[in-house]
């Protein structure tokens, strides 16, 4: 089972590292921590996630919320072609 989890987790490590967009926050590498547990090195985003964001504000305008949504599906669009 550890050797397919592992050649899932590389595959996928090459295939985010091609990925290149505004709405998708880069990937540069995977370190392997120990047998069990590997780590990601992504690009630093300043400010909160989606997720922190939306619990601090509690309400976002009509405005604010398309805004988000178009980054959010804009990203899904690039990852489907």
């Amino acid at each position: 089972m550890r050797s397919n989890y592992v050649k899932h987790a590389l595959r996928e490590n090459t295939v985010l590292k091609l990925l290149n967009n505004i709405n998708i926050v880069s990937h540069y590498d995977s370190v392997e921590i120990d047998d069990e547990a590997f780590g990601t090195i992504l690009e630093y985003c300043e400010g909160l996630d989606l997720g922190s964001y939306l619990k601090k504000h509690k309400m976002v305008t009509e405005k604010e919320a398309r805004v988000i949504m178009r980054q959010v599906l804009n990203g899904l669009k690039f990852l489907n072609e």
